[in-house]
């Protein structure tokens, strides 16, 4: 590898072919960063994209779930509504029965309690017949007191049977009632029964469209995702070829230039300081070093350092290279 000196790299960076060397590095470097920069907005729309789209998808699996557990509700509750239904028609066929035995149980009261007045009425009039004819001095009177007392024991029995014959009446009114109010309670039942189904049937609906909607957004995330998976590939293509035709060139100036080069610094050794080198960077930074650096400027560096410390080229070290100095100094001061 050459050594130069500070005037004579000078010269080579001012050369034509560096210059064109070095234009064509800008160009196929800005060509790297623009498809690096691009890289990084398609990777970046692609992890948000898949992102949305585990996280659709994941929302649409668990609105489904949501939507068969409505529809279960709805077929539950319609079970129910079945099943309540058949009830409510054994209970009403048993409240007809019920019915029947307390208009049973009411005209067998009825009857009794006709007896009962009749056998008192009867016998009403055969004491008032007895009391009659005692008045008026009769021996003989229609009714014997062993039939009166008989017709008391009659009255007596009669009237047990009356109150037995009311508290079965009673008995069978209160088991009607009991009876209607569970069928007024199978129909509430039913009611609130159907009414679920009828609801949680529409919910079902209405939760599946859902879910629907979001299994269809997230098929076309999914469709975005393949094609920014596709632009990425293309631009990872078009990237490795820039990055190849990149390290190709450098390499052009490594040979051409006869230096050392890793990616924006051309090096060369310093030829009146083994301790030295030269360096040319290719681009200008302001920040990460110890000063600011211009493109295609020489600067000085230590060997055991290297970047970790650049010294600026003053203009006035290049007068120490002017032949003519040189020569003055070599040669001597011309005879006056």
């Amino acid at each position: 590898m050459k050594s130069h000196r500070i005037r004579s790299l000078k010269e080579l960076i001012s050369t034509a072919e560096f210059t064109t060397w070095h234009a064509k590095h800008n160009e196929l470097n800005r060509s790297v960063l623009e498809l690096e920069e691009k890289r990084e907005e398609l990777e970046l729309a692609l992890a948000i994209a898949r992102f949305e789209t585990e996280f659709i998808q994941g929302n649409a699996d668990q609105t489904f779930l949501s939507a068969g557990d409505f529809e279960d509700e709805s077929a539950r509750s319609e079970a129910e509504y079945a099943a309540v239904e058949n009830d409510s028609f054994q209970l009403l066929s048993d409240f007809e029965d019920k019915s029947r035995d307390e208009e049973t149980a009411r005209i067998d009261l009825h009857g009794l309690e006709t007896q009962l007045e009749e056998k008192r009425g009867q016998t009403s009039e055969l004491k008032a017949q007895a009391t009659a004819d005692e008045k008026q001095g009769s021996e003989s009177s229609g009714i014997s007191d062993e039939e009166l007392k008989n017709l008391g024991g009659d009255i007596a029995g009669l009237a047990r049977q009356v109150e037995a014959a009311r508290a079965r009446l009673s008995e069978e009114v209160k088991r009607r009632e009991a009876l209607w109010d569970e069928v007024e309670q199978t129909w509430v039942t039913a009611f609130r029964a159907n009414m679920r189904r009828s609801e949680f049937s529409y919910q079902g609906r209405r939760v599946r469209a859902r879910a629907e909607r979001l299994f269809t957004k997230a098929e076309m995330v999914r469709r975005r995702v393949d094609d920014l998976s596709a632009q990425m590939a293309v631009v990872d293509e078009k990237l490795s070829s820039a990055k190849a035709d990149n390290i190709r060139h450098l390499d052009h100036a490594r040979k051409t230039f006869d230096c050392t080069v890793v990616d924006e610094f051309l090096f060369w050794p310093h030829s009146d300081d083994v301790q030295a080198a030269l360096c040319v960077p290719l681009v200008d930074e302001q920040s990460h070093f110890n000063i600011q650096i211009k493109a295609l400027k020489v600067y000085q560096i230590e060997r055991d350092k290297g970047l970790d410390f650049i010294e600026p080229v003053s203009d006035e070290e290049l007068g120490d290279e002017d032949p003519r100095l040189e020569s003055f100094f070599n040669e001597g001061r011309p005879a006056a």
